[in-house]
């Protein structure tokens, strides 16, 4: 190959790095994101059709019927919200919980994401978020942790997450210098990037300041 030939070939992969490859990058996250909502529209749009098409003898318009089929919805859902806030309601959903539905495979593991999702008092443990070096800071290999416990000895009990379910993982007893806490960082944001497999990560940590660790009883 000549020199030209060269000088040609990279500027030709020059341009499908900073261009093609550029443009994928913006449009690809847009398009996948329509794509979703489409299929949630289409999805939730054929869900209720059945139940629109029961006012359709009032001479009431279709997207009026949608509106109200999904008004609808919403009050059941706050209905059997209510409900299972009582003493009779809480007991009953929880037997039925024990008996049938953790018995349904990946129903627990849906529950968690759910609850991460549309609640902030759900995340299933409490502590601080750290960034331990499980193996010392000598290996660059770190991950994210709740600091479950102080010892006296200066050392720390942690939580490590696996994701997407963040209601279980492992736990390790670390020294402090393993351990670097992350105050600026609360356990919502943190749990909600566990829950997206480290989705939004990279702005997580880029804005939050490591605080000095000191031991406690």
């Amino acid at each position: 190959m000549s020199l030209v030939q060269r000088i040609k070939f990279k500027l030709f992969r020059l341009f499908l790095n900073e261009s093609i490859l550029g443009g994928l990058t913006v449009l690809l996250p847009l398009a996948i994101m329509l794509f979703f909502f489409g299929w949630l529209i289409q999805t939730i749009g054929e869900w209720i059709s059945p139940l629109a098409h029961l006012f359709d003898g009032y001479g009431i318009p279709i997207f009026v019927s949608d509106i109200v089929v999904i008004l609808l919805i919403i009050v059941s859902c706050s209905v059997v919200g209510h409900f299972v806030r009582t003493r009779f309601g809480s007991w009953l959903y929880k037997t039925l919980e024990t008996r049938l539905l953790k018995a349904l495979p990946g129903y627990r593991s849906l529950k968690e994401i759910v609850e991460m999702i549309l609640r902030k008092d759900a995340a299933p443990f409490k502590g601080e978020v750290a960034r331990v070096w499980l193996y010392g800071k000598a290996t660059p290999t770190w991950t994210i942790a709740l600091i479950t416990s102080r010892h006296v000895d200066g050392s720390y009990t942690a939580f490590v997450p696996t994701a997407p379910s963040p209601a279980s993982g492992v736990i390790y007893h670390l020294p402090s210098d393993q351990v670097e806490l992350l105050p600026g960082i609360s356990m919502d944001q943190a749990f909600k990037v566990i829950v997206a497999c480290g989705a939004g990560s990279s702005s997580l940590f880029e804005n939050s300041a490591p605080s000095t660790i000191s031991s406690t009883s």
